[in-house]
């Protein structure tokens, strides 16, 4: 898992300086967050393929209740990875549609 990790920490990233993730769009890639919030629902966008990858390195991850994470042309949940540094809290009546990796701990609900 460490060496999983530090390859990962070494792809080149789209810097997100919008913390809060609510209500915006990606498309494949991987996007580098000193920290997230996401309070509402986010998207996913695969782009009409269903091998697009999404990567999310943060420093910590925290959701609000009832926070989503939606999925559409052709992005699925197995190629969605929020990899953090630090805790991930994931509010009570989520439904985040990807895989969590932490560091430290994931707190759930």
């Amino acid at each position: 898992m460490t060496d999983a990790l530090n390859v990962i920490r070494q792809l080149s990233c789209v810097q997100v300086n919008d913390r809060n993730l609510g209500g915006k769009i990606f498309t494949p890639g991987v996007y580098c967050l000193s920290s997230a919030n996401l309070a509402g629902e986010m998207t996913l966008s695969g782009n009409e393929d269903t091998n697009a990858g999404f990567i999310f390195r943060v420093g910590g991850f925290d959701s609000s209740a009832d926070s989503n994470i939606n999925l559409i042309n052709g992005a699925r949940a197995t190629n969605a990875f929020i990899i953090s540094d630090n805790d991930i809290n994931i509010g009570r009546n989520s439904n985040i549609k990807a895989n969590l990796v932490s560091e430290d701990m994931i707190r759930i609900g």
